[in-house]
Protein backbone atom coordinates (compact mmCIF):
# COMPACT_ATOMS: atom_id res chain seq x y z
CA UNK A 1 0.00 0.00 0.00
CA UNK A 2 1.35 3.23 -0.91
CA UNK A 3 1.70 5.89 2.08
CA UNK A 4 -0.09 9.09 1.59
CA UNK A 5 1.25 12.09 3.66
CA UNK A 6 -1.34 14.62 4.72
CA UNK A 7 1.72 17.34 4.96
CA UNK A 8 -0.38 20.42 6.14
CA UNK A 9 -0.06 22.00 9.64
CA UNK A 10 -3.21 22.66 10.97
CA UNK A 11 -2.74 26.35 11.63
CA UNK A 12 -5.60 28.77 11.17
CA UNK A 13 -7.95 28.89 14.35
CA UNK A 14 -11.12 27.55 12.48
CA UNK A 15 -9.38 24.75 11.68
CA UNK A 16 -7.88 23.76 14.84
CA UNK A 17 -11.26 24.55 16.94
CA UNK A 18 -12.88 21.92 13.69
CA UNK A 19 -10.24 19.14 14.43
CA UNK A 20 -10.96 19.44 18.71
CA UNK A 21 -14.27 19.03 17.89
CA UNK A 22 -14.50 16.42 15.95
CA UNK A 23 -11.59 14.16 18.38
CA UNK A 24 -13.50 15.21 21.26
CA UNK A 25 -16.56 13.27 19.55
CA UNK A 26 -14.34 9.96 19.09
CA UNK A 27 -12.04 10.45 22.16
CA UNK A 28 -13.52 7.72 24.62
CA UNK A 29 -12.80 5.39 22.16
CA UNK A 30 -9.88 6.20 20.05
CA UNK A 31 -7.84 8.07 22.39
CA UNK A 32 -8.75 6.24 25.67
CA UNK A 33 -7.48 2.91 24.80
CA UNK A 34 -4.25 4.67 23.91
CA UNK A 35 -4.50 6.90 27.06
CA UNK A 36 -4.85 3.74 29.29
CA UNK A 37 -1.74 2.11 27.66
CA UNK A 38 0.53 4.84 28.37
CA UNK A 39 -0.80 5.17 32.34
CA UNK A 40 -0.03 1.57 32.62
CA UNK A 41 3.26 1.55 31.50
CA UNK A 42 4.16 5.01 32.88
CA UNK A 43 3.63 3.36 36.52
CA UNK A 44 7.36 4.14 38.01
CA UNK A 45 8.02 7.36 35.72
CA UNK A 46 8.64 10.79 36.01
CA UNK A 47 8.96 12.60 32.88
CA UNK A 48 6.53 12.46 30.03
CA UNK A 49 6.80 13.58 26.06
CA UNK A 50 3.56 13.78 24.12
CA UNK A 51 4.99 15.15 20.31
CA UNK A 52 2.21 16.80 18.01
CA UNK A 53 -0.12 16.96 20.98
CA UNK A 54 -2.88 18.69 18.93
CA UNK A 55 -5.67 19.54 21.08
CA UNK A 56 -4.00 18.36 23.91
CA UNK A 57 -6.99 16.12 25.06
CA UNK A 58 -4.40 13.09 25.66
CA UNK A 59 -1.74 14.62 28.11
CA UNK A 60 -5.07 16.28 30.27
CA UNK A 61 -6.30 12.58 30.06
CA UNK A 62 -3.02 11.27 31.42
CA UNK A 63 -2.78 14.00 34.06
CA UNK A 64 -5.64 13.35 35.37
CA UNK A 65 -4.67 9.40 36.28
CA UNK A 66 -0.85 10.17 36.53
CA UNK A 67 -0.98 13.84 38.57
CA UNK A 68 2.55 13.44 39.78
CA UNK A 69 3.66 12.85 36.20
CA UNK A 70 5.71 15.80 35.00
CA UNK A 71 4.30 16.55 30.95
CA UNK A 72 5.51 18.11 28.49
CA UNK A 73 3.09 18.47 25.30
CA UNK A 74 4.40 19.59 21.78
CA UNK A 75 2.91 20.54 18.26
CA UNK A 76 4.03 22.56 15.30
CA UNK A 77 0.71 24.39 15.50
CA UNK A 78 0.66 27.91 18.06
CA UNK A 79 -3.33 27.74 17.28
CA UNK A 80 -3.47 24.20 18.17
CA UNK A 81 -1.51 24.54 21.57
CA UNK A 82 -3.56 27.82 22.60
CA UNK A 83 -6.79 25.14 22.54
CA UNK A 84 -4.86 22.61 24.42
CA UNK A 85 -4.02 25.31 26.90
CA UNK A 86 -7.37 25.95 27.16
CA UNK A 87 -8.50 22.38 27.47
CA UNK A 88 -6.13 21.76 30.18
CA UNK A 89 -7.21 25.07 32.39
CA UNK A 90 -11.30 23.78 31.92
CA UNK A 91 -9.93 20.37 33.21
CA UNK A 92 -7.71 21.80 36.28
CA UNK A 93 -4.65 20.62 34.97
CA UNK A 94 -2.77 23.03 33.67
CA UNK A 95 -0.27 23.44 36.57
CA UNK A 96 0.65 19.98 35.63
CA UNK A 97 1.45 20.21 31.39
CA UNK A 98 3.88 22.51 29.78
CA UNK A 99 2.32 23.36 25.82
CA UNK A 100 5.08 24.84 23.68
CA UNK A 101 5.80 24.97 20.63
CA UNK A 102 7.85 22.68 18.54
CA UNK A 103 8.70 20.45 15.56
CA UNK A 104 8.64 16.98 15.74
CA UNK A 105 12.07 16.50 13.27
CA UNK A 106 13.67 18.60 15.90
CA UNK A 107 13.03 18.86 19.15
CA UNK A 108 14.43 21.31 21.81
CA UNK A 109 15.40 19.34 24.47
CA UNK A 110 18.79 17.76 25.85
CA UNK A 111 19.17 13.91 24.78
CA UNK A 112 17.45 11.42 27.44
CA UNK A 113 15.67 14.32 28.75
CA UNK A 114 12.50 12.54 29.42
CA UNK A 115 11.45 8.88 30.47
CA UNK A 116 8.51 8.21 27.36
CA UNK A 117 7.61 10.02 24.80
CA UNK A 118 4.00 9.28 22.94
CA UNK A 119 3.04 10.68 19.36
CA UNK A 120 -0.79 9.54 18.56
CA UNK A 121 -2.12 9.78 15.34
CA UNK A 122 0.80 12.57 14.10
CA UNK A 123 3.05 10.52 11.90
CA UNK A 124 0.90 10.39 8.57
CA UNK A 125 1.50 14.28 8.64
CA UNK A 126 4.77 13.83 8.14
CA UNK A 127 7.06 13.64 5.08
CA UNK A 128 9.29 11.49 6.81
CA UNK A 129 8.44 9.85 9.43
CA UNK A 130 11.79 8.36 10.49
CA UNK A 131 13.04 11.85 11.47
CA UNK A 132 10.59 12.23 13.70
CA UNK A 133 10.93 8.88 15.32
CA UNK A 134 14.60 9.18 15.61
CA UNK A 135 13.97 12.48 17.04
CA UNK A 136 11.77 11.36 19.96
CA UNK A 137 14.57 7.84 20.40
CA UNK A 138 17.23 10.64 21.39
CA UNK A 139 14.43 12.15 23.80
CA UNK A 140 13.99 9.33 25.89
CA UNK A 141 15.13 7.18 28.22
CA UNK A 142 13.12 4.38 28.53
CA UNK A 143 10.66 3.66 25.34
CA UNK A 144 9.01 4.98 22.47
CA UNK A 145 4.76 4.53 22.06
CA UNK A 146 3.81 5.73 18.60
CA UNK A 147 -0.14 5.24 17.03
Amino acid sequence: MKRICEAEVMDTLGVCASYQNLVSKHSGFVDQPFVQSVVRQSAGLRTLLDVGTGPGLIPVSISRCRPDLDIHAVDLSANMLALAQAEACRQGADDRIVFETADAEALPYPEGDFDMVICHAMLHHLADPSAALGEMAHEMESQVEAL
